[in-house]
């Protein structure tokens, strides 16, 4: 018998609640929608940012995806959770503020790298252990960048952002037996990406 992906997920506690502020805001209930943006804004805009990796942008279309729920909530049909319908409409927005840029970029031939550094400073190197923590983490972060383009986004979505399967499906657009192979792929390459770092590390720790 294969081992699961994964161990099974117990029911979200926070579905339900959701679901209740969606309806309340579909009714123009504006304290549900405050309570609704409250609690997904700040994880939707990292998720946004990790597309576009532009803060101030990742924030703006974020905005404007909250902003078109207001704007049409007496026709906001939902077919999934709230919060996988927020994270699909703001993978859409990025992936077309991405598209975009593009076509700024290509009329007037420019050749603008975008991105960031990942570390937003360097800390203290206190002690080995800090180090190679450190060392650690930046390894981890350096090998999910270099999964493919549709395991990375399966992986960011279950890893950092807790959906469940069948929410990175939809957000996706793929099926679930397609996120468990994309997810399979990732977690198979990471451990051999950590594993090959870790032996390097051990073996200069031992040396």
């Amino acid at each position: 018998m294969s081992t699961p992906l994964h161990p099974p997920a117990a029911p979200e506690a926070g579905d339900a609640a959701d679901r209740e502020l969606a309806a309340r805001v579909q009714s123009g209930d504006a304290a549900a929608f405050e309570a609704l943006f409250r609690r997904y804004f700040d994880r939707l805009a990292a998720f946004a940012e990790g597309y576009v990796r532009a803060p101030e942008a990742a924030e703006d279309l974020t905005v404007d995806v909250f902003v078109r729920i207001w704007e049409r909530r007496a026709e906001w049909n939902l077919r999934g959770t709230p919060r996988s319908y927020l994270y699909t409409a703001v993978r859409n927005e990025a992936l077309a503020w991405l598209r975009r840029r593009r076509m700024v970029e290509r009329a007037h031939a420019e050749s603008v790298r975008d991105g960031r550094p990942p570390a937003m400073g360097a800390a203290p190197e206190s002690s080995d252990a800090g180090v190679e923590a450190r060392e650690l983490a930046e390894a981890a972060d350096h090998a999910i960048l270099q999964l493919p383009e549709r395991s990375r986004e399966a992986f960011v979505l279950l890893r950092k952002h807790g959906l469940s399967y069948a929410e990175i499906a939809e957000t996706m657009g793929i099926s679930v037996k397609t996120v468990e192979v994309h997810l399979g792929r990732a977690f198979k390459f990471l451990r051999a990406q950590l594993a090959a770092f870790l032996a390097v590390l051990l073996a200069t720790v031992l040396h």
